[in-house]
């Protein structure tokens, strides 16, 4: 995680657009956050929360987010967005990130706070109908892609999983979560689209 927490700041990008599965959740639609600012803090299990907690806190960019969340929507795709609370006297209220958004952060720390985050949850329909989501997903990450790559800033796309969540504290739970897993981390180092759409996808039913 450190390695590729430093090759993405080498990349010095502008954007870090983070998809999260485990942030506020729609039942069907994918959501954009709408804040200017978020923070948040992650603890880690059996070890206390000093000095095992951490915090962050980074710029949004509330402009882009509210553009694409548009776009997307006129185009036809299952999207939304969700606003945080404004605070006191009017003022935007802070999108309050969960341990699964903060962590992937923590590992480009160099290059957080002086650039801007959007984030795209997915729906809590992915706990269940994962595998026939496939070419929803597909559809959208191509139309995404068009709409990033447009960008003149330079955007980088941080996909947060857990595929550990699968796992009993002994190891995997299952054969197919295995499977799941290894098949992922073979998409990851080669980004080869049969590991995920023909092998991953094979197993994560029965995950």
């Amino acid at each position: 995680l450190l390695q590729v927490g430093q090759q993405i700041a080498s990349l010095k990008p502008e954007i870090i657009f983070e998809v999260t599965s485990h942030g506020v959740s729609d039942l069907r639609r994918f959501l954009f956050y709408l804040n200017s600012f978020a923070n948040g803090s992650a603890e880690t299990d059996y070890c206390s929360c000093t000095p095992c907690c951490y915090d962050i806190s980074m710029p949004m960019d509330a402009q882009l987010s509210h553009r694409l969340s548009q776009e997307l929507i006129m185009d036809g795709l299952n999207v939304s967005a969700v606003m945080f609370f404004p605070g006191s006297h009017g003022t935007d209220g802070n999108a309050v990130l969960k341990s699964a958004e903060v962590i992937p952060l923590l590992f480009i720390k160099e290059i957080y706070q002086q650039k801007k985050l959007v984030i795209f949850s997915q729906p809590s329909r992915c706990c269940d109908e994962a595998p026939s989501m496939a070419q929803e997903l597909l559809t959208l990450g191509h139309v995404l892609y068009q709409k990033l790559d447009a960008l003149q800033e330079k955007v980088v796309f941080v996909l947060s999983g857990e595929l550990a969540a699968k796992h009993t504290s002994f190891g995997p739970n299952s054969a197919a979560a295995e499977d799941f897993d290894n098949h992922c981390g073979h998409w990851a180092s080669t980004l080869h689209p049969k590991y995920l759409l023909d092998y991953a996808a094979k197993n994560a039913a029965e995950v």
